[in-house]
């Protein structure tokens, strides 16, 4: 293998092969993770405000900030904190080194282990990635189309028009060669 092929298969396994998620503000993001915790980095850069994350539950949960089913967690920032990492376990409690947030709500997971992650508000400057989150690639079967067997032979007719288009043109150039 050429260096070069070598350099551009590494660069991509680095690029693309780390677990990391970024949550964007407002987009439902479904992620899984490995493990017994899901770890959630929220970066703040002196920011006052409050970090609104809604977790998947049960259809009939109801909360202030978060759509229908989901749970929420009020993250409170103020200008002197920096960064901190939540976990969220798979029994759906959520904690950090500093304080335990309440949620409002039950965390329900998916049968597959996947869960459902939404940032519903956050202060400008602040941002919220999971650690070690994947996206789950979704893998769908598709049956292949069956070949429709063809009964006017459209190709063959074609092929036969061109031929005797072809002698026909000859015969005429032929024609006017003795002509002359």
């Amino acid at each position: 293998m050429l260096p070069i092929t070598k350099f551009l298969v590494f660069s991509a396994v680095i690029c693309f092969g780390h677990a990391e998620v970024e949550l964007q503000q407002g987009k439902n993001q479904t992620v899984g993770f490995k493990g017994d915790e899901l770890s959630i980095l929220i970066e703040n850069r002196g920011q006052k405000g409050i970090v609104q994350l809604c977790f998947q539950s049960t259809p009939d949960s109801v909360n202030t900030f978060c759509p229908a089913g989901y749970a929420e967690v009020l993250i409170h920032m103020t200008p002197n904190q920096n960064d901190e990492t939540f976990r969220l376990d798979r029994r759906g409690q959520i904690y950090s080194s500093q304080h335990k947030p309440t949620i409002g709500g039950s965390v329900v997971f998916q049968s597959d282990g996947t869960i459902d992650v939404l940032v519903a508000g956050m202060p400008s400057g602040v941002s919220v990635r999971l650690l070690n989150a994947v996206i789950p690639v979704t893998t769908t079967t598709v049956s292949a189309f069956e070949k429709k067997e063809s009964s006017d032979n459209t190709a063959m007719i074609g092929i036969i028009c061109g031929v005797a288009a072809l002698i026909l043109v000859l015969i005429v150039i032929g024609c006017v060669l003795a002509y002359f």
